[in-house]
């Protein structure tokens, strides 16, 4: 462990399992304080990270959560949108309303609305650290994850667009797409 990152508030969005539940691992390493939020509790032992459930979808939700978060911590220092879900792979013809709207909503409206909830502290520290996990497929494309490549292309936008707007205010955007 490393002190890195000692002092600083790390937020992990669908961090509960896999890459973000390694990501929030990672800066709790470095030595952030870390909140992972998710749908559910991750079901290894937390060590020294704490938990928030938050419906990616559900913006008064996440509002409320940046809320108690900046209550007990300060500001949030670094987020990490990494909340998501793959769906399944289906050609265009047999993608509902319904898939296409979650893709959206966890993918592009959750980063939004978590992003525009942590900017204001971040602002007053001037010092943030924004990263969106978007996806290789953004570049690439797929013949059947249209509504996931779109999502992940929409946030892979809203991360060139952030990193433009926040750029004088010590705050950095970027995307990691694996």
């Amino acid at each position: 462990m490393t002190d890195r990152l000692e002092g600083l508030t790390a937020v992990v969005t669908g961090g509960s399992s896999g890459m973000g539940y390694e990501t929030a691992r990672a800066l709790a390493r470095q030595g952030a304080r870390v909140v992972i939020t998710d749908l559910n509790r991750p079901s290894g032992d937390l060590g020294p990270l704490a938990f928030v459930r938050v419906d990616n979808r559900d913006v008064s939700a996440i509002a409320a959560a940046v809320r108690d978060i900046e209550k007990t911590s300060g500001s949030v220092d670094i987020l990490v949108n990494n909340a998501g879900i793959s769906g399944q792979s289906l050609p265009i013809s047999q993608i509902d309303e319904t898939a296409f709207d979650a893709m959206f909503e966890i993918h592009v409206k959750g980063a939004f609305f978590f992003t525009q909830a942590v900017v204001p502290g971040m602002r007053r520290k001037r010092f943030g650290r924004i990263v969106n996990i978007t996806s290789y497929f953004v570049l690439a494309g797929s013949s059947s994850m249209s509504h996931y490549v779109g999502a992940k292309a929409a946030l892979h936008g809203l991360t060139r667009s952030w990193a433009l707007e926040f750029a004088g205010g010590g705050i950095t955007v970027n995307a990691v797409a694996p």
